[in-house]
């Protein structure tokens, strides 16, 4: 035998033996129906953290903050539409001031407005168009001494939460919990060999857990403080209520993660409760996530009738960033959604609502689209729109609205005080007929007087009133 041949065999033979390894570390370890719960769970975690781990649009580290949103309606030939509208918040943490305004606009001109400022001190409020005196409602004291004392867990806080809560969960299962086998599944109407990975929780198991995470709080001064802060409790009174209000009486609960042989791949999610009546179903086919929600109900006169009722949701991924997604109810469609883009600085979705499935004319169609413009973590724009569609009525809203961490904080007129204790009857009647002659409240009212006394007919809105 040549000496060319001898080392092809031996190569041959390392990689059979090669093989050999990684189909029994596969099947002994990768293939684990622990290992595989373990992953499952901790891919989940990750996600959330990565959710809870999203920075916001701005910085506001410096204690200021404020929103300004301008909003544009068109309720078909409704007055409403004449006017445009401003909301405004600000917030100083430093200088303890908190101002917000509203207002109706026509041709830029204010018609009815309202101002709102919180002080160190008191709380104003000033409707310029209807009262030249600012209203004095009450101290703040209170406020600032509760939200000085305020503790609020940050964006990392929560992850260490997640991941303790993971971890303990994970620490107080054993291989005895779970089980395996192989079957063939459906998913979505296709035959498929997969492999059952069972995760069983019974009542005492369920016990047995919330009596490890308790004890695992315990030792953990983080995570002590965190969970004593979230429930607004004392620290060292936290594990003594956390005992006191373990009575969980649950029952059994079987999790099931089914995996194609050889490849893992997860392709059906599903759960049980103690009567073997299943809870829940995700089929995961390529693209296609078809995941349904199953109810029961027991008729009063016989036990043994058991109505099961379906809720289903489809989502199919087009492309990038593009779904369809169909929700149903006992087979019938109920709603349609159609995302043409989704990534963090737009949305742009078209949806149909089936009031009634069985009548074609109970649809409700409509556009949602947002669009999130930054320059740095100074300033933000996002810009919103929706419209609705009903039968021949129609309604479209459009915000635009600004974030920055600077604040503009409007000082109302803190000189001509008077305490709300303090109005005369004779000035509340001032006030009354100065907002019955405001155009923009004759006109609101006008608006309802035709909704509720003229006869219906095609006017090509739908009144939010």
């Amino acid at each position: 035998m040549s000496k060319v041949k001898k080392f092809f065999i031996v190569i041959v033979g390392i990689l059979l033996l090669g093989l050999c390894g990684f189909t029994a570390y596969y099947l002994k370890f990768l293939n684990n129906p622990q290992k595989l719960f373990t992953r499952t769970i901790d891919l989940a975690v990750a996600k959330a953290n990565n959710m809870i781990n999203q920075k916001s649009l701005i910085d506001t580290s410096q204690g200021k903050y404020s929103v300004n949103t301008k909003v544009d309606i068109d309720v078909g030939d409704s007055i409403l539409s004449n006017y445009d509208y401003e909301l405004g918040f600000n917030i100083d943490k430093n200088s303890k001031k908190i101002y917000a305004e509203l207002g109706a606009l026509k041709k830029d001109d204010k018609v009815l407005s309202a101002n709102i400022l919180a002080d160190s001190q008191n709380l104003y409020a000033n409707l310029p168009e209807l009262y030249s005196k600012t209203i004095n409602l009450g101290s703040t004291a209170k406020f600032w001494e509760m939200y000085e004392n305020l503790n609020t867990p940050q964006e990392e806080d929560y992850i260490y939460l997640l991941t303790f809560f993971k971890n303990s969960f994970l620490n107080s299962l054993t291989p005895k919990d779970y089980t395996s086998e192989n079957i063939t599944i459906k998913v979505n109407n296709k035959d498929i060999k997969a492999k059952k990975s069972t995760l069983l929780l019974t009542k005492e198991k369920q016990k047995e857990i919330l009596n490890n995470i308790i004890d695992d709080i315990s030792s953990d001064d983080k995570a002590k403080n965190l969970i004593a802060t979230l429930m607004d409790i004392e620290e060292d009174k936290l594990i003594e209520s956390l005992k006191k209000d373990n009575n969980y009486d649950g029952e059994d609960f079987e999790f099931c993660i089914y995996t194609k042989q050889l490849t893992n791949k997860v392709v059906k999610i599903n759960a049980y409760n103690e009567k073997k009546q299943e809870i829940f179903n995700l089929d995961i086919d390529d693209n296609i996530y078809n995941f349904y929600v199953y109810s029961y109900s027991t008729d009063i006169w016989n036990e043994n009738k058991v109505t099961k009722s379906t809720q289903n949701i489809i989502v199919k991924k087009e492309d990038k960033n593009k779904y369809n997604i169909k929700i149903l109810y006992e087979n019938n469609e109920i709603a349609t959604i159609n995302v043409n883009e989704n990534n963090n600085s737009k949305i742009d979705l078209d949806y149909v609502l089936k009031l009634d499935p069985k009548n074609a004319e109970e649809i409700v169609k409509g556009k949602f689209k947002l669009t999130t413009t930054q320059e740095n973590k100074n300033s933000a724009n996002t810009k919103t729109s929706l419209e609705i569609n009903y039968k021949d009525n129609q309604f479209k809203i459009n915000l635009d609205t600004t974030q920055k961490n600077s604040v503009n904080i409007k000082n109302v007129n803190t000189k001509n005080v008077i305490n709300i204790n303090d109005i005369t009857d004779a000035e509340i009647q001032a006030i009354q007929q100065k907002a019955l002659n405001n155009s923009f409240i004759i006109d609101v009212l006008t608006d309802v007087y035709k909704l509720y006394n003229e006869p219906q007919t095609s006017t090509n809105q739908i009144n939010p009133l």
